[in-house]
């Protein structure tokens, strides 16, 4: 049990952030094989989700490790004896990217029949948040960031995907009063409008 809760703190340390079972196995001490059942205990309770990298890209390899989420980011915050977040922090950017999983994970879950959710990171680090595809084909490409003003970079993901997948839309989610759309055709999207209405976004993808 020992070992068990001190798995449970690390996973919550690595909560958003793909999982290396080999280093996490090392940290514990504990075989490999054992902490991959121990995530499976995670899913199987429904306390976690081990999300796929979608790897259907072609120029660009992708990555085969699953990132991690857990079920609630309050449960997370608990078990590190963390009770409030600062803005502009690495635990708020977690806090928040695992806020918009809950959210799409729900809407995969109990709208139509096909859809998944998946991330991307090529072997070169370009990354995108959450993919959300339906019958293997991208639909959305979401990347979310903890920021009331999107840098340069902050774009670079979504352009790297959308070279091979041009009918995929693409959505960046940050802290703005202001929705707008890029020259390439990438939607700046508010992150409480989308919360909050981001169903209707999936149900414009049946037209």
């Amino acid at each position: 049990m020992d070992r068990f809760s001190r798995f449970l703190e690390i996973a919550a340390l690595c909560n958003s952030q793909q999982i290396n079972f080999s280093s996490l196995a090392s940290d514990v001490g504990m075989s490999e094989k054992t902490i991959a059942q121990w995530f499976t205990v995670l899913e199987d309770t429904l306390v976690a989700v081990l999300l796929p990298c979608f790897s259907k890209t072609i120029k660009r390899k992708s990555m085969s490790a699953p990132k991690l989420y857990f079920f609630d980011c309050g449960v997370v915050n608990a078990m590190l004896s963390r009770y409030s977040i600062e803005l502009s922090t690495p635990e708020a950017a977690s806090a928040l990217e695992n806020l918009v999983f809950t959210h799409l994970q729900g809407w995969c879950s109990y709208g139509p029949r096909g859809r998944k959710l998946h991330y991307w990171r090529s072997v070169s680090k370009e990354e995108v948040d959450f993919i959300v595809t339906r019958d293997t084909i991208p639909e959305l490409a979401i990347e979310v960031k903890s920021t009331i003003q999107p840098k340069p970079e902050h774009f670079k993901g979504l352009r790297a995907f959308g070279e091979e997948f041009l009918r995929c839309q693409k959505i960046l989610l940050f802290f703005t009063d202001r929705a707008y759309t890029t020259a390439d055709n990438i939607r700046v999207e508010p992150l409480g409008p989308f919360l909050k209405n981001g169903w209707q976004e999936f149900c414009e993808t049946e037209k």
